[in-house]
């Protein structure tokens, strides 16, 4: 926006452009603003023009450029989707510190310094949408359109590498991240935050190759050089510890996990704002441990998944693929504490959800094979391949797969379980 958004305080005026501009390619979006004129400082000017208007009966309402508006909910479906918004000022207090974190964090660094946002920051804001594949052109698109003296060349390898990890091309990404590092040192990027990032992003590709002495190794190099620049506190050491401790379940060493897990969201609710979307899954992965461990502490991971609910439901869309991974950590709880009337209704919305597909080729091959459902004979949520769909509430299949086999999944965490 270089100049003034112009928006209508008449609805029909709204939906008459959108039908207006239907193509297939696109996808139409009716904006809801909420804007209070008696906000305190720090808001940019807008105003009803109406009366200066050739088209009065438009009740045509502009906002200045720069305005910051709060996404408070987003609706899809029918012909177009509504996203309600309310007008903020740059001196809320619960809004500030987020808006400081995140911006800090999409523009990224070079050379010690934070960067505004850019071009490059949108491309991320895309990956985080699970958008791999727009994100990655964006990516391929700045790196190569750089000059070769170009020191944000390092970030741009890194981020095409990201995608090639997220997306499965193990090679490919390693090759990106190899690129990543001889650039560094040749722009003495040395023990400097950005090769921090290249050894913990390793790391993640050795975790998901199954090389984890490498990992931690990976892991553990970031860390050095996280405290050297950051000292204890920060939000990517949070990241360091939380990544560690997911390798550290993955082998099956609980007590150790544990104790990451609990570190990371120690660190990262002091360094990072109350409403950071990273706090939904600090939360999130220390509850699911919680449940794995040999005395399941039910209570105490309720709460944390509250806390990640909480946080998800003032951030992010109704329709965000974590409330799927929330949903479920809740309805799984509530059964483990035999409260099946709960439990139901939590994985009643992980049902509504279901269709949501995400770019994740692994989680797409999981939907597309496997159905979830709540067993109507014992009340476990479980899960059974959609050819033997036929079968699911059978007694059966109830007493071999549910009865029998909840049975050795709990000798198995009674004995390997800390």
């Amino acid at each position: 926006m270089s100049s003034f958004l112009s928006t209508s305080l008449q609805r029909s005026v709204a939906e008459l452009h959108i039908n207006e501009n239907n193509r297939d390619d696109e996808v139409n979006v009716l904006f809801e603003i909420i804007a209070d004129p008696k906000l305190p400082g720090g808001v940019q000017p807008f105003a009803d023009v109406s009366r200066f208007s050739q088209f009065p009966e438009e009740k045509e309402v502009l906002f200045m450029a720069g305005s910051i508006f709060h996404i408070t909910d987003v609706i899809s479906g029918g012909s177009f989707s509504i996203v309600k918004m309310e007008l903020c000022s740059k001196e809320m207090n619960d809004l500030k510190p987020l808006f400081e974190t995140l911006r800090n964090e999409y523009g990224g660094e070079q050379a010690g310094k934070e960067q505004e946002a850019s071009l490059n920051s949108f491309a991320i804001v895309l990956f985080n949408m699970y958008r791999y594949d727009i994100a990655d052109r964006f990516f391929r698109r700045i790196y190569y359109e750089s000059s070769n003296n170009d020191p944000n060349r390092v970030r741009y390898c890194l981020n095409i590498g990201n995608v090639a990890l997220h997306t499965g091309h193990y090679e490919e990404c390693a090759d990106w991240y190899d690129r990543a590092l001889k650039l560094c040192e040749s722009h003495s990027f040395i023990d400097h935050p950005i090769e921090a990032n290249i050894h913990l992003v390793r790391g993640n590709l050795y975790a998901k190759q199954h090389r984890r002495k490498q990992a931690i190794t990976s892991y553990n190099k970031a860390l050095t050089i996280y405290r050297k620049n950051f000292g204890e506190n920060h939000s990517r050491i949070a990241t360091c510890y939380s990544n560690m401790a997911g390798l550290f379940e993955r082998q099956k060493y609980y007590g150790t996990s544990l104790e990451y897990h609990e570190t990371a969201l120690n660190v990262a609710n002091h360094t990072l704002p109350a409403t950071h979307p990273d706090l939904v899954f600090y939360n999130l992965n220390l509850a699911k441990l919680l449940l794995e461990l040999r005395h399941r502490e039910l209570q105490r991971a309720l709460t944390h998944t509250k806390k990640a609910c909480e946080i998800a439901q003032k951030i992010m869309p109704t329709e965000h693929p974590k409330f799927l991974d929330i949903y479920e950590t809740m309805g799984k709880i509530y059964e483990l504490m035999q409260d099946f009337e709960r439990s139901t209704l939590w994985y009643n919305k992980v049902d509504a959800l279901g269709g949501w597909q995400m770019a994740d080729v692994h989680i797409q091959r999981k939907w597309n094979k496997r159905k979830e459902f709540t067993c109507i004979r014992c009340h476990r949520r479980t899960w059974i391949y959609r050819s033997f769909e036929w079968m699911k509430d059978t007694r059966l299949n109830c007493l071999i797969f549910h009865d029998f086999g909840f049975f050795l999944l709990d000798i198995e965490r009674y004995c390997c379980h800390y």
